[in-house]
């Protein structure tokens, strides 16, 4: 695992061209999309990461995949030791600066809510 502080960065740039069905990203486009991001958060300057250590990365990323950790989750004190339902989200990530404008603004916070509540509700009504 990469142990610079951009290596969470270019994996989530990763895990989203990963996730996208809907387009085929060739090797030269993630690593546009990895640079592209690095010089939104630090500046036009930024000198980009190299082949080496995106195909470092996307070797990081498939040996985590397969390795069939048990899920991260499974010890949080909270799901572990309550005895009523719970559900933890993950609302974005604050480390894209688009999403933490977004969780920061009321809109974004009362779109979150009303997410939260549709799907509580949802779930209520298929029992």
């Amino acid at each position: 695992m990469a142990s610079n502080k951009h290596a969470q960065i270019r994996y989530k740039v990763l895990d989203d061209c990963f996730s996208n069905f809907r387009r085929k990203f060739y090797f030269n486009d993630l690593l546009e999309r990895c640079n592209e991001a690095l010089r939104e958060l630090y500046g036009e300057d930024h000198t980009g990461i190299k082949t080496r250590t995106l195909r470092s990365d996307i070797n990081y990323i498939r040996t985590r995949a397969t390795e069939a950790d048990p899920d991260l989750e499974k010890d949080f004190y909270l799901l572990r030791h309550t005895i009523c339902p719970a559900v933890l989200t993950e609302n974005l990530f604050m480390d894209n600066p688009a999403d933490c404008a977004f969780l920061l603004s009321p809109e974004g916070q009362q779109s979150l809510v009303d997410l939260h509540v549709d799907g509580i509700i949802s779930h209520l009504d298929s029992l």
